[in-house]
């Protein structure tokens, strides 16, 4: 599966097969820091994230759109991980369909 990933001043695009993901690099007054999926966000990928130690996530909807903070071992590497985790498991299960 084709992977590709560009790190930019504020944005990370990450590029897995047909689908990807913008990342933001720095919160906002909130300390809020949003994701845009090319692929509908779950309750299970919420979870996913949730669980990985290194994000709370705050909200997230069905076209995309997840917005997390970040916790004390938040770093942007890890961050990328898994998101490319994310979107190989959604490419992996649209293909199997």
């Amino acid at each position: 599966m084709k992977k590709e990933i560009l790190i930019k001043e504020k944005l990370v695009l990450v590029i897995c097969g047909n689908e990807f993901a913008i990342l933001q690099r720095e919160a906002n007054d909130d300390g809020m820091i949003g994701v845009t999926f090319s692929m509908p966000v779950t309750p299970k990928t919420a979870d996913l994230l949730d669980q990985s130690g290194i994000v709370t996530v705050q909200q997230f909807s069905g076209d995309g759109i997840l917005i997390f903070k970040w916790r004390d071992f938040y770093q942007i590497p890890l961050m990328i991980e898994l998101i490319i985790d994310i979107l190989e498991k959604y490419e992996t299960e649209q293909n199997l369909s």
